[in-house]
């Protein structure tokens, strides 16, 4: 037959025609072995069937020729791989013994591997991230217009040329760019946090953060539109406190310092009391190095305007590439400027941190699990 039942539920296919012995029956739970070693490999598992099957059968097995011209059973011809030559004599429970372990040693190292094999195969189910955890990461974060404007990566923080760098990108020392050790929920935008959950570690994600979800709406109190040509007085007064706050001296008449804005000449007329009378002396078409990241020019300078006060005319020379590409400060904050406007003659600037009202966009490593 072609099927072979062997056990009860138990069933082997062979491409080879074998007759069944009358004393197979007998034999049942030595084939019951064959449980404990299901996930064996292929070539063991014929092995192991092969000599249970043949196990004290009566059908000779030409496996080798004897020299008495007797055909060898399995079992004596495992013997005689054991080196046990005297089969004629040894009796039949020794020999019963041998084939025996020799049985439960193919099946105990053919199961020992099929289980780790098993194991091996089965797919192992990766941890992700979750709100709570405490992750370690490597990101990129850029503007919509493809600028940088932080990162945790030395390379990426060095190039330029790939990279180029948003206005507010302060490069901080290849030691202070590093990987990210946060936790998901705690201490970072929610945009980011919600990016982060279900992610693995190696994998790499790219986050798109809209303000409401990132660094907030813009605080337009913090917006100014200034006018591209100012006016200041040439003469002013002020307190003796604030000019010796500002230039560390006292005021006297004839003293003349140099204007912390403009940089032009400012000269000490009168102090009465608290009062410090101040003449600015700008020259005429003078281009300014001053507290504002572009030049500024001296248009004119009229002594009798403003009721005998003057009138400086100074012009804010911008270029228009210069916008939302320049970092300055006024009154002491950092601003960015943000608008400009040739015909109307405003330029804007913005004093809210760079990333608040904008959509952010992050490249995100998953590390490792902390």
């Amino acid at each position: 037959m072609h099927i072979l039942s062997l056990c009860p539920g138990f069933i082997i296919k062979s491409s080879t025609t074998i007759r069944s012995p009358p004393l197979y029956t007998a034999h049942r739970p030595m084939i019951s072995l064959t449980r404990m070693i299901s996930l064996m490999h292929t070539e063991i598992m014929f092995v192991f069937f092969f000599l249970a099957v043949s196990y004290h059968s009566p059908v000779p097995v030409r496996i080798s020729n004897s020299p008495d011209g007797v055909k060898n059973t399995p079992s004596i011809f495992i013997s005689k791989l054991l080196f046990v030559h005297s089969m004629d004599t040894m009796d039949k429970w020794k020999r019963d013994i041998i084939v025996v372990v020799v049985i439960l040693i193919v099946a105990g190292v053919g199961g020992w591997g099929g289980w780790h094999f098993f194991l091996e195969t089965q797919p192992v189910k990766e941890r992700t991230a979750a709100m709570g955890d405490r992750v370690i990461v490597d990101y990129i974060g850029w503007f919509e217009d493809g600028r940088v404007f932080d990162t945790s990566l030395p390379a990426v923080a060095v190039d330029n040329a790939t990279y180029p760098k948003a206005p507010s990108f302060t490069f901080r020392g290849i030691e202070g760019y590093k990987p990210f050790e946060f936790t998901i929920g705690q201490g970072v935008i929610t945009g980011w946090s919600e990016g982060t959950i279900g992610m693995k570690v190696k994998e790499t994600k790219t986050i798109i953060v809209p303000p409401e979800k990132g660094y907030g709406l813009t605080d337009m109190s913090k917006v100014h539109v200034m006018d591209l040509v100012e006016s200041h007085l040439i003469i002013e007064t002020t307190s003796v406190q604030w000019f010796k706050d500002n230039y560390s001296r006292d005021p006297f008449p004839g003293v003349v310092v140099k204007d912390k804005d403009y940089g032009w000449d400012k000269c000490v007329l009168s102090v009465q009391g608290d009062v410090v009378t101040l003449r600015n002396e700008p020259a005429v078409g003078a281009l300014l190095n001053t507290t504002w990241p572009w030049k500024v020019k001296v248009s004119s300078v009229d002594s009798g305007a403003n009721s005998g006060f003057g009138e400086i005319k100074v012009v804010h020379m911008i270029d228009p590439s210069a916008v939302n590409n320049t970092k300055g400060t006024y009154k002491g904050q950092t601003f960015y400027l943000t608008g400009l406007d040739l015909v109307r003659g405003k330029f804007t600037i913005d004093l809210n941190d760079f990333v608040v009202g904008k959509t952010l966009i992050f490249r995100i490593t998953l590390l490792k699990f902390v």
